[in-house]
């Protein structure tokens, strides 16, 4: 306990002193600011002023220009929280509503803000387009028009989620990519597979709807089926499906022999759907698209009925769980008058039989929940188990 409160005092004076430099830098900027913005002012005002009175102005307006600069920033942090507090709460909701909202925030330059909507907007498609059209003042084309650009955004996260969302479009709006398909042509060379698989599977549904657009895309679905990994060689096989049979049949023919079963199995589903029958296609549709969801509480073991008393041994151990998790956590007094709060979480791993189970009785204290480590990944370097704090 007494670690704990050093450590509490000490993080406390670490924090004073990081908020001293931060006012010594926020000086430091003022001062070099003003500086700067007074010379480039006294060039400016030098060619209506005489010499004398534009290096005063030009003094006074620097310093009033970088300090207002600087009173600005704390806002600018603050409206820019206030955004990523709003597109989080879109992202827990994910409903049509909250995606018509999402969409007006995609634009946004702040990265996480971007991604968060874009997700937003690509989860509910998920469902059906079609719901997010309805909520929104804009046609499915100006909805369209908005994801498309973010194929190629800086941020990864983004891009995937624009794809997702354009792949869901196409399959119900096939109409609103046709002033796209250079963008689309463009991400299909890339080498992002993600985006690549969900942008091939677009393309065609697209094809789908408009057979005489398919020699567009021809030469990158063909290569496509070259690509080293194969779950973009798979989504370029479906694709194919929906392209005219004299334009598919020899490669999708070629392709039931690759070295991947995955690959093998798409290309026959697409020749399937050449014939006419998608069934087969639409279950490696998901194999390929879909993600794996889980239950959060899938993993999550119930709260035993037993304490410290079952356990046998490990005293150390159960001293620095009663100190780091169950006191804080029962409001003691003395880690209330220094600030000490409980730790996020405590992770337990090591091969079975190492006492991993020892954290069950923190659950049973506090009526928190203990995560199943059987059910994720574990340390394969033997030995005993280890304890990492978070």
């Amino acid at each position: 306990m007494l670690d704990s409160i050093i450590e509490a005092t000490t993080m406390r004076w670490t924090n004073d002193s990081r908020q001293t430099r931060s006012v010594g830098v926020l000086l430091a900027v003022w001062i070099v600011g003003s500086v700067v913005l007074g010379f480039v002012l006294e060039i400016i005002f030098g060619y209506i002023l005489p010499p004398s009175e534009a290096k005063g102005a030009a003094q006074l307006l620097g310093i009033l220009l970088a300090g207002g600069l600087i009173l600005l920033s704390p806002l600018y942090k603050r409206w820019k929280d206030k955004q990523r507090k709003r597109v989080q709460q879109l992202w827990e909701q994910k409903t049509p509503e909250t995606a018509a909202e999402a969409l007006s925030l995609i634009g946004r330059r702040d990265t996480q803000v971007r991604s968060t909507a874009m997700a937003v907007v690509a989860e509910v498609c998920r469902s059906a387009p079609g719901k997010i059209v309805k909520q929104s003042t804009d046609d499915a084309a100006q909805i369209v028009d908005q994801p498309v650009p973010h194929l190629t955004d800086s941020d990864r996260d983004t891009r995937i989620h624009a794809a997702v969302a354009l792949k869901f479009f196409t399959r119900d709006y096939p109409d609103t990519v046709i002033e796209h398909t250079d963008t689309m042509r463009e991400v299909l060379n890339g080498a992002d597979s993600p985006v690549q698989i969900s942008v091939a599977l677009a393309v065609g549904n697209f094809v789908a709807a408009h057979p005489d657009h398919g020699e567009k895309f021809d030469d990158q679905i063909v290569q496509l089926l070259s690509d080293e990994d194969p779950e973009v060689r798979s989504a370029a096989c479906i694709a194919l499906g929906h392209f005219p049979p004299d334009q598919a049949s020899e490669q999708l023919q070629e392709m039931t022999d690759d070295s991947s079963p995955l690959v093998a199995r798409s290309a026959s589903a697409a020749l399937s759907m050449l014939q006419g029958d998608s069934e087969p296609a639409n279950q490696i549709f998901e194999g390929i698209t879909g993600v794996q969801r889980r239950s959060p509480t899938e993993f999550v073991d119930d709260s035993p009925d037993r304490d410290f008393n079952d356990v046998a041994g490990m005293d150390s151990l159960k001293n620095r769980l009663r100190e780091q998790i169950i006191e804080p956590f029962h409001g003691s007094d003395v880690y209330e008058k220094y600030g000490v709060a409980s730790d996020s979480g405590i992770l337990f791993y090591g091969p079975p039989g190492t006492g991993k189970r020892t954290s069950q009785p923190v659950s049973q204290a506090n009526s928190a929940a203990i995560i199943s480590a059987s059910m994720l990944a574990v340390s394969k370097a033997g030995g005993s188990g280890k304890v990492l704090t978070t």
